[in-house]
């Protein structure tokens, strides 16, 4: 099913193909096990998020990665390289921050990002 989809190009910009994003969200919601950190970039590799900025702190051993898809932002912290232990952070459509603590809620701020273009 993701293959069609990503074959197809199903992405948010065309009404028609909205249905089958839906499918794809929901099969990777219901499929994907592990860590919040697989999670989410199990989440985001289908979708075709780039990563724009990696940055490190070397005296606190804190990196920090920034990964945007068109008008979607977000940011993704570790500490020791501990990637199970990753801290995310997004913006709603208004500005305003948002702790991510479940693959749902980096959703629901990105499709109400993307559903304002």
């Amino acid at each position: 099913m993701i293959n069609k989809c990503l074959k197809n190009k199903c992405f948010f910009f065309k009404h028609t193909q909205i249905k089958c994003v839906f499918r794809l969200n929901n099969y990777l919601m219901h499929n994907s096990k592990g860590s919040l950190h697989a999670k989410v970039h199990n989440w985001i590799d289908s979708f075709g998020f780039r990563l724009n900025e990696s940055q490190t702190n070397h005296k606190y051993k804190i990196t920090t990665n920034h990964y945007f898809f068109a008008t979607f932002n977000f940011f993704e912290r570790a500490k020791d390289n501990d990637l199970e232990k990753s801290k995310f952070l997004c913006f709603d459509a208004y500005g305003e921050s948002i702790k991510v603590k479940s693959l749902l809620d980096l959703q629901a701020a990105f499709f109400e990002n993307i559903s304002q273009l």
